[in-house]
């Protein structure tokens, strides 16, 4: 992984002086590299939000691999399982920037679920009052997690208990969480299409850009 961590340090640089790209979009356009293994525990937000500066990180390239490096049909599984984009877990397709993508709105959406504003875990009552974490997405570190997720990010009333359960702080997400959905899966009766590169992360800053405007307020 040594050569996949300079050639990004590298892209990192040049984007730093052409302030044209950040984050992921840099790694993959300019990097050339997929990371395929986006999961919460491989973001890091800095406690100092200085201007100008990274407000996070995306890390481990362990199972990143450079784009084209592998034949056009060559179809691996790797990730975090929570996280792994539908296609990924059923290895129908190769790993593209649009699955990493889909991961991290799997993480936005468990951070939703599970974490109060404070960062402390978000537990609720069960039926003899004792807490637990909600259980909507205990589906996702099962073996059957593709179909599960499927359900829940096609179908209307599956995603809408999902957004239920979002913890008090993390409610007024819900518009942007649906935004994002929009963009990764605009066909209902599939595993959603394919938009242009460029196109599927204007819509993805669009979306939130729209949530930071209206905060702001």
């Amino acid at each position: 992984m040594t050569r996949l961590k300079v050639r990004y340090i590298y892209s990192l640089h040049r984007i730093n002086r052409l302030k044209r790209k950040l984050g992921h979009q840099s790694l993959v356009k300019d990097g050339e590299i997929l990371h395929r293994d986006v999961s919460i525990n491989n973001i890091m937000i800095t406690d100092k939000q200085c201007e100008g500066k990274p407000k996070g990180f995306l890390i481990d390239l362990d199972l990143a691999k450079v784009i084209g490096s592998e034949g056009s049909g060559s179809v691996h599984r790797t990730g975090t399982m929570e996280f792994m984009a539908i296609n990924v877990l059923l290895r129908i397709e190769p790993h593209s920037y649009r699955h990493d993508l889909e991961s991290f709105f799997y993480v936005l959406i468990w951070i939703c679920v599970f974490y109060e504003l404070t960062g402390y875990p978000h537990y609720i009552l069960d039926a003899n009052n004792k807490q637990r974490l909600p259980d909507v997405l205990s589906g996702w570190s099962r073996a059957d997690a593709a179909g599960v997720k499927h359900l829940q990010m096609f179908h209307e009333k599956a995603f809408q208990r999902i957004l239920d359960e979002f913890s008090d702080g993390f409610k007024e997400l819900e518009s942007m969480v649906r935004e994002v959905r929009h963009a990764l899966f605009p066909l209902r009766q599939g595993v959603g299409s394919e938009p242009e590169y460029d196109q599927l992360y204007d819509l993805f800053l669009r979306a939130i850009q729209r949530q930071l405007d209206k905060m702001s307020k």
